[in-house]
């Protein structure tokens, strides 16, 4: 099984799912392998990229949060506490940028702004504007999401990574994107799942990102992968780093590993 992340690997900064992933994910199904995607997107937002690229095998959106087919039948959740998730929109208020909540297939924020319409192009979802988030938070959220200037990014994840401790995970899914997750959620977690409901061994799975949050996905997957453009500390971690960046950097590391086989 080959799994790639979608923004910043698979799809460049265009956010197109051009003929080139196209044509990979359906090679990728002629060699009579399974070729799927683990994303940081909302769920709603993954399955239109899974349908336009072709994908029909379950993905891993969320962020690892959750795992659900094309079609959208969601088939395991790791949601956020609700508890924690209005403690931390409690203590972010005085946050620089922007605040979003992710309640099943719908994204919201507090924060008006040229920010909701740059989101919602970039996802293909509409972003609720409410007054509170508070007040939409009727269910364990799959995550909540900071929108922060990436200068600031840095030392303001590792503050509250400190301060969410075993209550939440915090990590960086872009530069300027700082997420708030289940503790145990990741693509990693959802990855050793996801192996488990197609009967695929980890060892098998060739597993290709370009960020952060894709690290322990990596590392438990039998081969892992960077494309060209990720950033240069993290490319230590994978067992193969493209030439290439983007779709042409995904295709370049299944023709390495294959030739390997």
């Amino acid at each position: 099984m080959v799994v790639a992340d979608v923004d910043g690997t698979l799809l460049d900064w265009r956010h197109v799912v051009d003929d080139r992933v196209k044509f990979l994910v359906k090679r990728v199904a002629e060699q009579g392998r399974v070729f799927t995607l683990a994303t940081g997107r909302i769920f709603a937002s993954a399955r239109q990229v899974a349908k336009q690229a072709g994908v029909v095998h379950p993905i891993i959106a969320n962020g690892g949060a959750l795992i659900g087919t094309p079609d959208g039948r969601e088939l395991w959740t790791m949601p956020l506490s609700r508890r924690v998730a209005l403690d931390i929109l409690r203590n972010t208020v005085p946050c620089p940028g922007a605040r979003y909540a992710f309640v099943h297939d719908t994204i919201y924020t507090d924060t008006p702004g040229e920010h909701v319409q740059t989101y919602e192009a970039a996802l293909g979802v509409r972003v609720c504007i409410v007054s509170d988030l508070a007040d939409v938070l009727d269910d364990d959220p799959t995550q909540v999401v900071l929108r922060v200037p990436v200068d600031e990014a840095p030392a303001l994840a590792d503050a509250l990574s400190r301060s969410y401790a075993r209550r939440a995970k915090v990590i960086r899914s872009l530069p300027h994107l700082i997420e708030f997750l289940h503790p145990e959620a990741s693509k990693g977690t959802a990855l050793v799942r996801l192996c488990r409901i197609l009967g695929i061994d980890l060892e098998e799975v060739l597993a290709i990102g370009d960020g952060e949050s894709d690290l322990d996905m990596l590392s438990v997957a039998g081969m892992g992968a960077m494309v060209a453009n990720a950033p240069e500390p993290l490319k230590s971690f994978a067992r193969y780093v493209s030439r290439a960046p983007f779709a042409d950097g995904v295709a370049e590391a299944i023709d390495h590993f294959s030739a390997s086989d």
